[in-house]
């Protein structure tokens, strides 16, 4: 059979890292990058305190090596957070098997930081692009949680093959339950771009993605974004969002009275279910 090679480059080094070449008896798939190169003197996964992890142990991706760059143009700060005793630090979340290959999560800068821990974006658009065939473009960022404003919950920015009509809810609810199935953490929202509302592009056709964060950091707090079909989950976050919007609208209020009744249906369901399990 065909083999087919995984790569992890970084641009400071000038090479690639690692190497992953998949034959008919490879089951080293998961996002596994392979071992160091041979011009890649060691590699290691670092805590955030600098501490060198083990197997199995998610962290900082970091490498040893006589190819090096000199520092960040202008950044001295970016530079020496760069350098971890001795080691230069990649800007990737991983971690090593027992067999020494590793395996790459997220860029640092990507992972999305929510109330039941960490969730790697990559992970996600990588189910996405295998649900949804007709999905040209995605990016996964995230959004300020309306329930704890100093943690975020994951959206999905999608753009589309032109001939697709699917809706924003159609395709949030067919996502979720493939994240799901996956063990993997929902979307709170799907953004559909479109010609008022483009997915902002870099010169090489690669999606800018702290773009994005900043474009839809407070869609989950102030969802009143105007130019694109947005769909949101129906999630107990947004309904004590929906309830405290009803109690400050009142009760004698059309909206108030709507929302108070959906979230409180929302409850009742909810209880129906924890006292069947």
């Amino acid at each position: 059979g065909a083999n087919g090679i995984t790569s992890m480059l970084a641009s400071e080094m000038g090479m690639a890292l690692f190497l992953n070449i998949h034959g008919p008896d490879t089951d080293a798939y998961d996002r596994c990058v392979g071992y160091p190169e041979p011009i890649v003197q060691d590699a290691v996964v670092f805590d955030a305190e600098g501490r060198e992890l083990g197997v199995g142990e998610v962290g900082y991706l970091a490498v040893h090596t006589p190819t090096v760059t000199l520092g960040y143009w202008g950044d001295q700060d970016l530079t020496q957070k760069s350098i971890r005793k001795g080691y230069w630090l990649t800007g990737d979340i991983g971690y090593k098997d027992a067999k020494g290959r590793f395996y790459h999560y997220d860029r640092v800068t990507d992972v999305i930081s929510t109330r039941s821990g960490p969730v790697y974006s990559l992970t996600l658009e990588e189910e996405i692009f295998k649900t949804c065939r007709f999905v040209i473009d995605c990016a996964v960022v995230g959004s300020v949680d309306p329930v704890d404003p100093q943690e975020f919950e994951p959206i999905a920015v999608l753009r589309l093959l032109d001939s697709v009509t699917t809706s924003a809810e159609e395709l949030l609810t067919r996502i979720n339950k493939a994240l799901r199935a996956a063990g993997k953490h929902e979307l709170a929202a799907v953004v559909l771009s479109n010609g008022e509302l483009e997915i902002p592009l870099g010169v090489t056709g690669k999606v800018l993605k702290r773009e994005v964060r900043t474009q839809f950091a407070n869609l989950l707090i102030d969802p009143s974004m105007k130019g694109a079909e947005i769909a949101h989950a129906r999630s107990e976050r947004l309904m004590i969002l929906q309830a405290a919007q009803a109690i400050a609208a009142g009760p004698g209020t059309g909206a108030g009275a709507a929302a108070a009744a959906e979230s409180n249906g929302h409850a009742g369901r909810n209880g129906a279910r924890k006292a069947a399990v």
